[in-house]
């Protein structure tokens, strides 16, 4: 079986996170050649190369660059995959009406979260082609589905999962016997969708009532200058920006307590990775 799965590019976010291990369970599972196409270059997941997959890059000069229709076109009309698979809103824009015309099943991914993109936008857009494009549409949770008016028709929920492997791969606690300082982080990308401004204004109410605490945050985006210095007006030095961390697993195991913030303004979470 020839699988084509189709994303933005494999940076350090849940979805892409999914994409690594999806790949990395067909490979244990089922013999299928597996393409992994990228519309960018940036890749914080390099474990994908240790995994059995072509990685193929196109470049496009930002989302109006209608010669991506025409690449892909050539790229799938000359492997003749059995099956696609788009994870974002732009790869189901762009495969799904391709795979249509050279009458190639297509799966989309894109229901990764629970609020839809507003209407007329490039997002809603890539949406609209794919609830018309695609044979099927995986969601993480039925709130997504229900969220997005999913066709109930093509409906299929797959929960986020976790590998229970990466357990093993965990280090002894450096946390010291004793300590009472509390750690607490926040783990997601740096955007409006994460809701970091209540995190600090939490640590700061801490702060104020004489907690000894350690606070992180992890993650990338950009949105971190402007959240280091409201955490300097709000915290003073007592909350560390981690920035992308690969070993997350042993990150993890180091805190207290976890959180995750989201503001229903811009975002709700589906089945959240790091609260897994």
């Amino acid at each position: 079986m020839k699988l084509v799965i189709i994303n933005d590019m494999l940076w350090g976010g849940g979805r892409e996170r999914r994409i690594v291990q999806l790949i990395a369970g067909l490979n244990r599972i089922s013999d299928i050649e597996i393409t992994l196409i990228l519309l960018d270059d940036r890749i914080d997941y390099p474990e994908v190369h240790d995994l059995r997959v072509d990685i193929i890059k196109i470049k496009r000069n930002g989302n109006r660059d209608f010669s991506v229709f025409q690449k892909i076109h050539g790229f799938l009309k000359k492997i003749r995959p059995d099956l696609v698979n788009p994870w974002s809103y732009m790869s189901t824009f762009y495969v799904a009406p391709v795979a249509k015309m050279l009458g190639i099943p297509c799966i989309g991914a894109f229901v990764v979260d629970a609020k839809a993109p507003n209407p007329l936008t490039v997002n809603w857009l890539g949406m609209k082609i794919g609830f018309w494009g695609c044979q099927q549409i995986v969601g993480n949770s039925i709130a997504g589905h229900e969220a997005y008016g999913t066709p109930k028709n093509k409906r299929i929920v797959i929960y986020n999962g976790f590998d229970e492997k990466r357990l093993a791969r965990i280090g002894a606690n450096p946390s010291s016997e004793g300590d009472q300082t509390v750690r607490i982080a926040m783990i997601g990308r740096l955007d409006r969708q994460k809701d970091y401004r209540t995190y600090l204004d939490s640590l700061s109410i801490l702060r104020s009532r004489g907690v000894d605490f350690q606070a992180f945050v992890a993650g990338q985006g950009d949105q971190i200058d402007v959240l280091k210095e409201y955490a300097e007006q709000t915290c003073g030095g007592q909350v560390k920006f981690m920035g992308f961390i690969r070993d997350i697993d042993n990150f993890i195991s180091s805190i207290d307590i976890g959180v995750l913030c989201t503001d229903p303004k811009y975002h709700a979470e589906g089945i959240s990775n790091s609260l897994l």
